[in-house]
């Protein structure tokens, strides 16, 4: 675990100085750190795949405007447009949180002629999610719930 420690301070130093002795760029710095990671985290029995793909998903739904928009696909269908009138924010901004969710693979897009309508991929796995979510909060003492669409008792979440 000591090793651990030191590489990742290793690493912080690195990337303030990318030019370190038989390294010319960041990138072969970042990739000989990653490298040391990995195996280290293979000796501890951690599957960095693994690791990788749940920060991936819990950062899809760390941001709170991905969130709402995931809210509002819960109750169906919309297009990029609809989410702009719906949440007041602009398109590009729309556009760019969801191709991060259909990149994690929570929402799937469906092309319309010149339009894309976006929607949950999995409708019913997220609302278990929602669900679980809903109960670590209450034990951590932050009793909150989402939309009706999203709650663990909502029964509007499409099968």
């Amino acid at each position: 675990m000591k090793l651990q420690v030191t590489v990742q301070i290793y690493s912080i130093r690195a990337r303030q100085a990318p030019t370190r002795e038989g390294f010319s760029t960041l990138e072969e710095i970042a990739a000989r750190e990653y490298h040391r990671c990995m195996a280290i985290n293979q000796m501890n029995g951690f599957d960095e795949s693994a690791t990788r793909s749940y920060a991936h998903l819990f950062q899809a739904l760390a941001d709170p405007t991905r969130l709402a928009v995931v809210q509002h696909l819960a109750s169906g269908e919309h297009r990029v447009r609809d989410l702009v009138e719906h949440m007041g924010l602009a398109q590009s901004t729309i556009s760019k949180h969801l191709r991060f969710l259909v990149e994690c693979g929570l929402v799937v897009a469906r092309p319309e002629g010149r339009a894309t309508w976006y929607d949950l991929a999995e409708p019913a796995l997220l609302k278990i999610l929602v669900a679980a979510a809903e109960k670590m909060l209450e034990a951590t003492g932050h009793s909150v719930q989402l939309c009706a669409h999203l709650r663990a008792g909502g029964q509007e979440v499409r099968e």
